[in-house]
């Protein structure tokens, strides 16, 4: 090649580099959320199952522990007041069990990025915070008879008694809403609603 032939080369346009976008990388709270529910429900549900089932070894437990004749003490008194609200135990215990499966089913969803889990989500936590208020409600009520039958310990006014109930029975609430509000509040923001509607 000459001078002449390199001189007759056109002048090429100027180039822009070429910035290629990042590739874009996968949220990471569906797994962690969803592990999350997959483990708290099973839990859920291994308690629940057994709540459905112990209430019928109450029974047996008091005949076997409590000879003939025996003076009855306060354990003996709670398990005949457990037997008094079988029924109850065992239907909450069954609700129990079903709301723990939502949320185990709910988190499935959020491992395999499904729409739909959103919605199952929320629907566990509406239930989930009506069962708690509901299991409160029963175990107040059973720890009031057991006020009422037992003798209280000496130096131990009535109404420490009652308010100490109270208290536990609130903090119950507030530990079982805990998680529902938290995955309400989540589900909620704009974020995470526009990236949850392109999952399949």
């Amino acid at each position: 090649m000459t001078i002449n032939d390199v001189n007759q080369i056109p002048d090429l346009p100027p180039t822009q580099p070429v910035h290629n976008p990042p590739p874009e990388v996968p949220s990471k709270w569906p797994t962690v959320l969803g592990a999350l529910c997959i483990v708290f429900g099973g839990l859920a549900a291994l308690a629940g199952g057994w709540g459905v089932l112990s209430p019928f070894f109450y029974e047996w437990f008091f005949e076997s522990a409590l000879p003939a004749g025996a003076q009855t003490t306060a354990n003996d008194v709670a398990i005949r007041i457990a037997i008094e609200h079988r029924g109850w135990t065992v239907m909450s215990s069954l609700a129990t069990l079903v709301v723990a499966l939502i949320h185990v089913v709910g988190g499935i969803g959020l491992l395999k990025r499904r729409r739909r889990s959103s919605n199952i989500l929320w629907c566990w936590a509406v239930l989930k915070m009506m069962l708690v208020v509901v299991s409160a409600m029963i175990g107040y009520r059973i720890q009031q008879q057991m006020m009422q039958t037992m003798p209280i310990q000496a130096g131990i006014p009535a109404g420490a008694v009652a308010i100490g109930v109270a208290v536990g029975i609130a903090f119950a609430i507030a530990w079982g809403w805990a998680f529902p509000v938290f995955m309400m509040i989540w589900l909620s923001r704009g974020k995470i609603r526009e990236e949850t509607t392109e999952w399949d």
